[in-house]
């Protein structure tokens, strides 16, 4: 009696491909974003503009993006690479992104290489009437 092979994947999150009559798995992936590009001096309170390229999927899905702003919060999931975002603090801020696969939410990439944002008060009035 021959003996057959079963292939079973659970979580799908490896690629089969046929190589030779072999099946060979290759993980399913997502690349980590170059750091973030954009404004990176800017006001207390004022939105600055940042985005994020050079991520992609293994599997060529659509991917959600999650913003690290340095302030000990992330952003949630976002459908695009481009964001706006305004500190309340003055300071200097590392900024990071990563992506996840949107068909396939545990697959989700390193974090990018971080950009430093900084953020000024504005003059006290006193300040500026001398």
């Amino acid at each position: 009696m021959a003996k057959r092979s079963v292939l079973i994947l659970v979580a799908s999150t490896l690629t089969a491909a046929m190589l030779g009559g072999c099946v060979v798995l290759a993980p399913h992936s997502a690349s980590p974003p170059d750091a973030p590009i954009g404004q990176v001096t800017g006001l207390v309170g004022d939105a600055m503009d940042l985005r994020a390229e050079g991520a992609a999927c293994s599997r060529g899905h659509t991917l959600e993006w999650q913003w690290d702003f340095g302030a000990g919060s992330c952003s949630d999931w976002l459908a695009g690479s481009v964001v706006a975002h305004a500190w309340d603090v003055p300071g200097t801020y590392q900024v990071r992104v990563r992506v996840r696969c949107q068909e396939s939410h545990a697959v989700i990439s390193p974090w990018s290489e971080s950009v430093t944002v900084f953020v000024l008060s504005y003059p006290s009035p006193s300040s500026q009437a001398r």
